[in-house]
């Protein structure tokens, strides 16, 4: 496998480069994103502008996100359909496990044209004091060994939580497979393990969707019958 520091730099690099051209390209809409990353949008968007319109003040986090991540909902392309004043009062938090976007040099060169651009702040550590109304995991959870290792949902619970773009066993039994495009290894939690320890069982299910399991980047009988590709939308009880 490879080195998983040196991955998740390149990999983050990558992206990030990618979420500038996203996000300050006039020509660029979100149908000509290719699928599954299409539909794992539209939910994202979708379930942020639904819930700034109706709370007036929205504060959410992306646990493992990056720029990429928020590009398309917050492009220029999208400011010039879009009242300029939409999200003003909307505050997103990035935040990787992986990789401190802060340490790096290239980054910062851009941070400030992001802050006045967008409602983005990139940070190192999550606040133990602040409460979050939505919070995110984009693909990220099947990196997670541990999901108690996770402490986000003891005290200040979000109303809600987004699970997209994330393998997910179908039986009790849990697996780790090699995500063969990047050779690095996946932890496919269970359902209930999410719900249980990650989650504190304080959480319903609303909404979910799947996407071919083939995008998992696993060998076919690593998820033949066994793993689910799924988007998941929870709600606090």
């Amino acid at each position: 496998m490879k080195n998983n520091n040196l991955f998740w730099e390149r990999f983050n690099k990558k992206n990030f480069k990618l979420g500038l051209s996203h996000l300050f390209d006039r020509k660029k809409f979100n149908d000509e994103i290719t699928y599954p990353y299409n539909q794992i949008n539209e939910i994202r968007s979708i379930l942020v502008i639904l819930l700034e319109v109706f709370k007036k003040k929205l504060f959410f986090l992306d646990y493992g996100g990056s720029l990429i991540s928020n590009s398309y909902l917050f492009s220029i392309t999208q400011k010039k359909f879009r009242n300029k004043n939409f999200f003003k009062n909307v505050s997103c938090n990035i935040y990787n496990p992986q990789y401190n976007f802060l340490e790096n040099k290239s980054f910062l060169k851009f941070k400030k044209i992001i802050l006045k651009n967008t409602p983005i702040n990139f940070i190192s550590k999550i606040p133990k004091t602040k409460k979050y109304d939505l919070v995110i995991f984009g693909s990220c959870l099947q990196y997670e060994k541990k999901l108690s290792n996770i402490d986000l949902f003891k005290k200040k619970k979000p109303e809600f939580v987004l699970i997209t773009q994330t393998p997910i066993s179908e039986s009790n039994k849990s697996y780790e497979c090699i995500q063969q495009n990047h050779k690095v290894l996946n932890y496919v939690h269970t359902l209930n393990d999410i719900k249980k320890k990650l989650l504190k069982n304080r959480y319903e299910i609303i909404y979910i969707s799947s996407i071919n399991p083939v995008m998992t980047g696993f060998k076919k009988k690593d998820y033949f019958n066994k793993v689910s590709y799924l988007n998941i939308i929870f709600k606090l009880l």
